[in-house]
């Protein structure tokens, strides 16, 4: 995921929570104008109920881009929240994902990989009754 210096990262809430603010943790690089990378940063903070909250501000300059490796939006509340990503260039909002996070549940985005969701035990969550195919040819070569 690729920010300038036109497009912030964005988070809301359906509304407010029960007790406590789900905590993000974003990490992310800096590309220079003449293209050199630098070393991964991280930001970090809580979202504000139903106001939207900047996760990665824009690029500081024109011709710089932030590269985003991975987001983590943890649900610390004691009641399950949804969670919209989006995008913002100021004019108009794009969502990358809207989610239901029960309490200890945490959204995910890694690079390469894109957006989970990770249960309170740490795995992988499966979305909407999708678990993989179940016939007798799973894991078989076609």
């Amino acid at each position: 995921m690729i920010l300038d210096n036109s497009i912030k990262l964005e988070a809301v809430l359906a509304g407010a929570v029960a007790a406590n603010q789900p905590e993000f943790h974003v990490d992310y690089a800096q590309w220079s104008v003449q293209g050199v990378k630098t070393r991964p940063e991280p930001t970090r903070g809580a979202l504000n109920s139903a106001s939207d909250v900047t996760l990665l501000a824009v690029a500081p300059t024109q011709a710089e881009r932030r590269e985003i490796s991975a987001v983590v939006i943890y649900n610390k509340d004691t009641a399950a929240v949804t969670v919209t990503v989006k995008t913002d260039d100021g004019t108009t909002e794009r969502i990358h994902i809207k989610v239901t996070l029960a309490t200890t549940e945490a959204l995910c985005y890694e690079q390469g990989e894109g957006w989970y969701v990770l249960t309170a035990s740490g795995a992988k969550k499966l979305g909407a009754g999708v678990s993989g195919p179940t016939s007798s040819t799973d894991n078989a070569v076609a």
